[in-house]
């Protein structure tokens, strides 16, 4: 359906920064296995704990996103199926109005 292609392209954005994060993630662990005096190790895991968090923290935001916007499609879709009804209802009523009329 195309309302999912929207949600996906208004998600993209955050699954990019997801990506980055991940990316960055995995550069600093794989720094932190090198040996290093312990500071550098100590501030590359603090490193580490602000990234996750920020990951986290950027999945929930996209999480809650995605929720919104299917929440909104659902709402959006009902009002078309309510709509497409009522002018099929006007259409019949229209259609008998006009076969009522004398030729």
């Amino acid at each position: 359906m195309g309302a999912n292609k929207d949600i996906g392209s208004l998600l993209q954005p955050f699954e990019e920064r997801a990506q980055m994060a991940e990316e960055r993630l995995a550069k600093l662990e794989a720094a932190a296995q090198q040996n290093q005096g312990s500071s550098g190790r100590e501030d590359l895991l603090q490193s580490l704990t602000e990234l996750r968090k920020k990951l986290v923290g950027a999945k929930a935001e996209q999480e809650a996103e995605k929720q919104k916007l299917i929440d909104e499609n659902k709402k959006l879709q009902y009002q078309v199926l309510h709509l497409k009804r009522a002018v099929g209802e006007a259409d019949a009523k229209l259609a008998a109005a006009e076969a009522k009329l004398p030729k």
